[in-house]
């Protein structure tokens, strides 16, 4: 009891006053008066003795005790684990309890605080207008971030790039020709269309085209570098009739980001030219989403991983079989699987060696494969629902 009562001191005087009255059974106003350490060694024996107020005590003063260094560091990632440990140990003695009240206290003050995708309290609401199909979405600062949006029922759609704030309200509405994906870049943004790879510079009234270039190879994606250099993944060359792609020309090649000029081509590795290639930098190197299928073998996944210099040092095998978009963020690789199971694409969390940290299916809407972006300390991605691809779902805990 005497230990209890200085655990008790952590809990701020207003809160330990009505959880006190509770114990004792008594009104508040009559325990006001007392001081913080008589408050707490009167409340202790009645706590003592009730196995639920015990366990009230221990939920309150974790969430006020300090948290040390081990339990930000150490304590485990994953709650859904907790009961698959703690169901197997057996508590036959002082010191196992004491262990799992420590672990179970450093789980309570740290939950908050470990990067664990969850969806964050404020979700964006659909957008005005009904049947609208969400195609890009990139951050431009930490306070705004654009979106493309356009209407799928139109056979050659021109769509809106919407710019929204961090309450999801509209701020601008600008017409343009719609893209396949956008990137934010030092000198404005990247927008890509099949073979066409533009640059523009969002104004408050226009989105204005200030260099293009016709590659002959699909672009899948583009990431802009810390020196500003651009690169985008590629899949095939566009055929001489425009209606596909051929050979094995998937690489990975970098432009110049003002000129948009072609500066040099990774080497080429062992891309599969069949796969969506979502692309991020990871420290001075490049990660590729790639998928391989030998012949007698199950299809797995990997990221081709390439120097910023171009030379192609390694493949990470990863249990995502078919990875397709990819953000790396605090440390952590966010991959979405274009195919996997039948009721939507999850988002995978895994560590630059492709260990598995995550996997988080949204509750409420199916997740699209594409796209996938960092915004305000949360992701954002599209959401499908009812046959709709007018919803954006934001998850908090990177």
């Amino acid at each position: 009891m005497a230990r209890l009562a200085v655990r008790l001191r952590s809990l701020p005087l207003e809160e330990l006053v009505q959880f006190a009255a509770e114990a004792l059974e008594t009104q508040p106003s009559s325990l006001a008066g007392l001081p913080h350490k008589d408050l707490a060694a009167l409340a202790a024996p009645a706590i003592s003795a009730d196995a639920e107020l015990s366990k009230e005590a221990d939920r309150r003063i974790a969430l006020h005790a300090p948290i040390p260094e081990w339990a930000l560091s150490k304590v485990l990632v994953s709650q859904d684990l907790a009961p698959l440990i703690l169901n197997q140990l057996e508590v036959g003695d002082y010191a196992a309890a004491k262990v799992c009240k420590t672990w179970r206290c450093g789980w309570l003050a740290t939950v908050a605080q470990r990067p664990w995708l969850r969806p964050a309290p404020t979700q964006p609401p659909p957008l005005d207008g009904g049947d609208w199909s969400v195609s890009a979405i990139v951050a431009l600062d930490g306070e705004r971030f654009c979106m493309c949006a356009e209407d799928p029922d139109n056979d050659f759609p021109e769509g809106n790039l919407l710019v929204l704030n961090r309450s999801f309200q509209v701020l601008q509405t600008i017409p343009y020709q719609q893209v396949d994906g956008l990137a934010a870049t030092q000198h404005g943004l990247c927008g890509w269309c099949d073979d066409i790879l533009s640059r523009y510079i969002l104004t408050d009234s226009s989105l204005d085209k200030v260099a293009e270039v016709a590659l002959g190879f699909l672009v899948c994606d583009v990431i802009c570098a810390p020196d500003g250099t651009l690169f985008a993944s590629t899949s095939g060359r566009i055929t001489s009739s425009g209606c596909g792609f051929v050979d094995s020309h998937a690489r990975v090649v970098a432009f110049d980001p003002l000129t948009l000029e072609q500066k040099f081509k990774c080497e080429p590795g062992h891309l599969n030219h069949f796969a969506f290639r979502g692309i991020a930098v990871v420290g001075t190197e490049l990660f590729v989403c790639d998928s391989a299928a030998p012949e007698g073998q199950e299809r797995y996944g990997r990221f081709q991983v390439f120097a910023l210099t171009g030379e192609y040092l390694r493949e990470v095998r990863v249990s995502v079989p078919n990875p397709t978009a990819l953000q790396y963020i605090n440390g952590r690789l966010y991959v979405t699987d274009y195919a996997f199971p039948r009721d939507g694409p999850h988002v995978f969390v895994l560590t630059p060696e492709g260990e598995p940290l995550q996997h988080y299916q949204h509750e409420a809407f199916s997740l699209a494969i594409h796209p996938v972006c960092p915004f305000a300390g949360g992701l954002l991605l599209r959401a499908d629902q009812e046959g709709y691809q007018n919803r954006l779902a934001f998850l908090s805990g990177l």
